[in-house]
């Protein structure tokens, strides 16, 4: 067994993918709609965010039990520092556990997204 993707509940498809390459360096690599969803798959860091837009219909507030989006940063100053400018909104500032760095933002669809970098 292995991990396949998380999916994550969008407002705005096309905002979301901008946000998703500007601040994780995102590839979209499949896409599929219909009349009431449209979903993106998005390779980050050899991972796949699937994007889910309900079209014509209220974003659900409360789809599942996902927590947060993490990622494994190099630097997570830079990491953070490039995902503000994307557009996401710090939500804990970088700050040490155990041997990590780690810090919290939100993305333009309100998903909390972890960034963790080395000590």
């Amino acid at each position: 067994m292995k991990f396949d993707h998380v999916g994550v509940v969008v407002r705005d498809t096309d905002s979301s993918i901008d946000f998703y390459r500007l601040a994780f360096a995102a590839k979209v690599t499949d896409s599929h709609s219909d009349s009431q969803l449209k979903l993106t798959f998005l390779e980050v860091g050899g991972q796949v965010v699937e994007l889910v837009e309900h079209i014509g219909q209220e974003v659900p507030t409360q789809s599942g039990p996902v927590d947060h989006i993490a990622f494994q940063v190099e630097d997570l100053n830079e990491a953070v520092a490039t995902a503000k400018a994307a557009g996401a909104t710090v939500q804990v500032p970088p700050r040490s556990f155990g041997d990590k760095q780690l810090s919290f933002l939100s993305g333009p669809n309100g998903e909390r997204l972890e960034l963790i970098g080395p000590a």
